[in-house]
Formats: C-alpha cells, sequence, structure tokens
C-alpha cells in the first residue's frame, strides 16, 4: 500500500510539476508576476531554471507512470480486481500478460499454431481434475483460444499439455452442445441468456454480473478456464442472441 501511495505521489508531483514550469516557459505569467514585485532583473535567468526544471519533471512523470504500471503487475491483481466498471464491451487487464507468463517466448500452441493467453497457475489447480494436478508446474503455462482445438492448457518450457478431457469443467468457447457455458461463477450458458432474449427481447445476465462483481461474489480467475472474466462472454453472447434474433424478424 505505501509502494503504491509512493508511486501515485510520485506521479502528481511530476505532472503538477511539468504544467506549472510549461506555464512558466511558455507563457508571460512569470515575467509579469516577478515585475510586479520588483524583481524584474531576474528574467533573464528564467530560461536557464525554467527548461532543465521541465526536463526534470517530464522525466519524473514519465518514470513514476512506468512505476504504476510495474507495481500494478507485481502484485498479481487478477482479472477481477483490474475489470474496469461500467464497460459495456471490454474488460481491462493491468498488464497485458500474467507476470509469471514473462520470459517465455514461444506462446503458440502445439497444435494448432495459434496464439495462446497466459494464464495463472492458480486457475489451473481448480479446473483440472484431481488426479492430474499434482503435475502442474509453478508458473509459465497458456490458455488455447481456439473454438476448434482440444488442447487447453500448454507449457511452452516444458512442453508439457492439458486438453479438454483434463479438465472437470466444459470450456465454453470450445464446445457446440449444450451446455456451453458463458460465465462460470453463476452458472449462465449461452441457451439461457437466448432464450431469455427471445422470451422478453433483453438479457439481464450482464447486469447482474456487474453486480455480483461490485459485491465481490465472483471468483472467475477460478473458475473460468481462461482465468479471466466472464463478463466479456457474456456480453458477446447477448450481442449475437440481438443480432440473430434482429434477423428472424
Amino acid at each position: 500500500m505505501m509502494k503504491k501511495k509512493s508511486s501515485n505521489k510520485l506521479l502528481i508531483t511530476g505532472v503538477v510539476g511539468t504544467i506549472i514550469a510549461a506555464l512558466c516557459c511558455f507563457t508571460p505569467i512569470l515575467v509579469i508576476a516577478l515585475g510586479l514585485v520588483g524583481l524584474s532583473a531576474m528574467v533573464g535567468y528564467l530560461d536557464i531554471v525554467l527548461l532543465p526544471a521541465l526536463f526534470v519533471f517530464t522525466g519524473m512523470t514519465l518514470y513514476a507512470l512506468s512505476k504504476h504500471k510495474k507495481d500494478c503487475c507485481d502484485k498479481r491483481d487478477t482479472p477481477l480486481q483490474c475489470l474496469t466498471p461500467n464497460n459495456d464491451s471490454k474488460q481491462k487487464i493491468c498488464c497485458s500478460t500474467w507476470p509469471e507468463a514473462r520470459g517465455h517466448k514461444n506462446t503458440i500452441c502445439p497444435v494448432n499454431d495459434k496464439k495462446g493467453q497466459s494464464v495463472d497457475s492458480e486457475t489451473l489447480r481448480h479446473i483440472i481434475k484431481e488426479e492430474k494436478r499434482s503435475k502442474i508446474k509453478a508458473s509459465g503455462y497458456y490458455f488455447c483460444k481456439a473454438p476448434d482445438c482440444d488442447m487447453v492448457y500448454f507449457h511452452p518450457e516444458s512442453g508439457q499439455t492439458f486438453e479438454k478431457a483434463d479438465l472437470n469443467v466444459r470450456v465454453g468457447l470450445k464446445e457446440t452442445e449444450d451446455p456451453v457455458w458463458a460465465c462460470y461463477c453463476f452458472d449462465i450458458s449461452k441457451k439461457m441468456i437466448i432464450e431469455e432474449i427471445e422470451s422478453t427481447g433483453q438479457s439481464a445476465s450482464g447486469d447482474r454480473i456487474r453486480q455480483e462483481v461490485a459485491a465481490k461474489n465472483c471468483a472467475c480467475e477460478i473458475k473460468n478456464p481462461s482465468g479471466r472474466c466472464c463478463l466479456g462472454e457474456v456480453l458477446a453472447a447477448e450481442k449475437e442472441a440481438q443480432q440473430n434474433l434482429q434477423k428472424v424478424l
């Protein structure tokens, strides 16, 4: 917590300092102020002081921004913790990949040659069948997002893989027959969303999940095979169902 406050304080100082230095450099504010207090003789020295100050505060701002992102990654924030409130289409992740996945250059699924998505080992410990959990490594796993591939997790460094048959849940995006899960925390399937929209013209699933997230009742990082928040999948399913309904009408 102290590290986060320090990072925020540094960022605020850098931004405020940059704005003030820029105003003094590129506007006559400081010149007028010095004239009013009888210090006009100091105007000739302003460039010597202000330009270095501008560079210092700009550098401080850039450093604080990079440090802020690093702190976010180091905390191992989960997708739920980084969920952007009131976003109708996407959830925002602090870091582009999970921290433990850094350093692995080969992120390609060995079966379909498509890029995988980094996933925390904690997700696997809850998703993989109990008899195979002892084989799970500390880090370095990737989730295969290809719908037509039976591969679910792969570990580039060791070559270890886990397929659909190794999981104790169905992977919604890899299934075509019911139940095709859109939300794993509250057992919402695509069929349920379609039936709700056909019956009422809309779906309340997205709003329900937002409320559950706010109440901290979700556990997508250990229930969703991808380790990510289910909201994006639910919203996509709602949109697809609405479009299909429009085509029928």
